[in-house]
């Protein structure tokens, strides 16, 4: 009996040759049609999936169907090739839990996958608790052996590339990182947008009100109708936008550990100008719509007027990417080798805000 299985999405990590170090590496899997748009839909509820992926390098005269030493260490036993996770199996399927990130519609972002740059994914599937091995996991000491560095590596520090990834991709302290859905709800909630944009070499961070326009997943800003930010945005209309939102200081008896309670967004897109009156009179109202949405126009205040349209440059911000990140921790780490900060200290931080 034979059959075909396609690949329903490929790996995009930078990752183009066997290592170890795996557990904090960051990668991507595009989807591939004719998968839809809906078949990341609800993943975000799941911490964990499980990544079943191909191993393309190996050559089909490399594949293993007896018996062999893992790894080709002689110091193993030779054992059969079902009864360890070497790439070289009959069919080079790999299988790995991964941590996942979030989500768009067409990716997935997930942490502790070890599959190289360019792999064809067959199949994602959700970790649940029922389907995790019941009562203790045994394994021989070769094995224990084997896997004692896999995940970690080595003392080196693994090198990524910034240059090359997407704006979003890294992220130094992942357990930080939130999905698509938070990442929504606090869009919705933010007040202030900080805006980078360029002129020349210049570069330029602005202040302003926004929505969160999601039915067309952008954010509409607006300024002058001439000016600096919009002879910016019609000659190097890509953007980062940032909105963020901040607790109490967080003291600790180590330097090292002090901090503060934070929510953060970034979004990275391009910027149009809307030209057409319906649309720029869509998004005025709805900036008006978001700050003051207990008055009504027509009825608390004269609605929007055609001499002030003009006036306005509107803009959308085509957001192509974004990254939520959200440490709001009690309290910052203290260390055991120096004495402890008094109480009244943290009572002091933890009453204020900024």
């Amino acid at each position: 009996m034979s059959f075909n299985i396609s690949p329903i999405g490929v790996v995009r990590n930078q990752d183009e040759s066997p290592d170890k170090n795996w557990s904090n590496r960051v990668s991507v899997i595009e989807l591939l049609d004719p998968l839809q748009d809906e078949a990341l839909s609800g993943l975000e509820d799941f911490s964990h999936a499980e990544v079943i992926f191909f191993f393309d390098r190996v050559e089909e005269r490399d594949i293993e169907t007896g018996a062999r030493h893992p790894r080709d260490n002689p110091e193993y036993p030779r054992v059969g090739i079902l009864a360890q996770r070497g790439r070289n199996r009959p069919n080079r399927l790999g299988a790995t839990i991964v941590r996942i990130i979030g989500h768009t519609s067409r990716t997935v972002t997930v942490e502790g996958l070890d599959a190289l740059d360019g792999s064809p994914v067959i199949d994602i599937k959700p970790v649940m608790r029922e389907f995790l091995p019941r009562g203790e996991v045994r394994q021989p000491a070769w094995a224990s052996d084997l896997m004692k560095d896999y995940w970690e590596g080595s003392s080196k520090q693994f090198s990524r590339d910034y240059q090359k990834a997407a704006p979003s991709e890294f992220q130094r302290l992942p357990e930080h990182q939130r999905d698509e859905a938070w990442i929504r709800k606090f869009l919705h909630n933010g007040q202030i947008a900080h805006v980078a944009h360029l002129s020349a070499d210049q570069p330029f961070v602005t202040p302003t009100n926004y929505w969160f326009d999601e039915e067309f997943h952008q954010l509409i800003i607006h300024s002058n109708r001439t000016g600096r930010i919009r002879s910016n945005l019609e000659n190097f209309p890509k953007v980062g936008v940032e909105v963020s939102e901040f607790g109490r200081l967080l003291p600790a008896n180590t330097a090292l550990e002090f901090g503060l309670q934070y929510r953060s967004v970034m979004v990275f897109g391009r910027t149009r100008i809307l030209e057409n009156d319906d649309e720029r009179r869509r998004g005025m109202n709805g900036l008006l719509a978001k700050y003051f949405p207990d008055l009504t126009p027509g009825r608390d205040y004269r609605p929007i007027t055609e001499k002030e349209l003009a006036r306005t440059s509107v803009y959308a911000v085509e957001i192509e990417s974004w990254s939520g990140k959200e440490n709001w921790a009690e309290q910052a780490t203290q260390l055991p080798d120096w004495q402890a900060l008094p109480e009244e200290v943290f009572k002091k931080y933890a009453a204020g805000r900024l």
